[in-house]
């Protein structure tokens, strides 16, 4: 038992003589380049319904929010729907449930030759602070979910920058990125957008519903 004292006695002194853990200290905010940080992708849609049964027109746009950076970036071209090219360009879906949860859609890719534009280097351009890029273009269709069912449904458009991946899966050296070539991959999202999908008979149910009043 006395032989354990001195131990604690130790142990007390080397605590207090042991200086104090200052406040921790926040890393310096990165100021660098930053695609994924800097660079937005914008989806707008204009109604509030639509027919079941149709695929609905979601317009997307990348913004560059930074004040300071420049960026390249890859305008999409004949492939970019697939991923077989620079850069990947699509939509996911989600449904809101009756036990109000959010399930994901099944896409529907439309079908297609195996010709695509490979030469995605010659689209590649300088966004500059608060420039605005049009994303989805005439190579870009429609969001195809099938949309059969009344209920709300949500979008988000995808716009992936693999680093020079094609359709072949092998990612294409450094030298043929053109401009791109130290540019690493990144993915953004967008903003979802909520529509309502509606059946004729819905449709004809509301306006009874507005008719009489209820």
């Amino acid at each position: 038992m006395r032989a354990a004292i001195p131990a604690v006695l130790t142990g007390l002194v080397l605590a207090l003589l042991a200086p104090a853990a200052g406040p921790e200290v926040a890393p310096p905010p990165h100021d660098g380049p930053d695609h994924a940080r800097d660079l937005k992708l914008v989806a707008a849609f204009e109604g509030k319904t639509v027919p079941a049964g149709t695929s609905p027109h979601v317009a997307l746009t990348l913004v560059n929010t930074s004040k300071a950076n420049t960026y390249l970036v890859v305008k999409p071209g004949d492939g970019s729907e697939c991923g077989w090219r620079e850069p990947h360009v699509y939509f996911t879906a989600e449904q809101l449930s009756a036990q109000r949860k959010w399930e994901p859609l099944q896409r529907y890719g439309l079908s297609r030759c195996g010709l695509y534009d490979f030469d995605w280097p010659k689209d590649v351009v300088e966004l500059k602070p608060g420039e605005k890029l049009a994303v989805t273009n005439n190579w870009i269709p429609n969001p195809d979910f099938r949309l059969q069912f009344s209920g709300k449904v949500r979008v988000t458009g995808h716009y992936d920058y693999q680093a020079g991946k094609g359709k072949s899966g092998v990612v294409r050296a450094v030298e043929n990125r053109g401009r791109m070539y130290d540019t690493p991959a990144f993915a953004i999202a967008s903003n979802p957008v909520e529509f309502e999908v509606v059946r004729p008979r819905d449709q004809q149910s509301e306006a009874e519903r507005a008719r009489d009043g209820k």
